[in-house]
């Protein structure tokens, strides 16, 4: 992962362009909970800014949770239909 943001830091500078490091996430996604809770997150940066973990992130319309439970996306799509 180090690697391949090293190379877009390198491309960035290259063509004078900036990547956000505000708009790039890191997800850890595992059903086992010891697993999320006691996992090393190594820090990973780009542009020299560090790129903030989350436990949650919507995609496609949907949002996924680290631990792989969906009731809380479901909670949601049913309360925007009911109200």
């Amino acid at each position: 992962m180090r690697l391949l943001l090293s190379v877009y830091d390198q491309y960035a500078n290259e063509y004078k362009m900036v990547f956000n490091a505000c708009k790039s996430k890191c997800f850890v996604a595992s059903r086992h909970k010891l697993l999320l809770t006691k996992s090393v997150k190594p820090a990973f940066y780009i542009g020299g800014k560090e790129i903030e973990y989350v436990e949650e992130w919507p995609h496609l319309g949907n949002l996924i949770q680290a631990s792989g439970s969906d009731q809380k996306d479901i909670a949601n799509k049913k309360n925007t239909l009911c109200g």
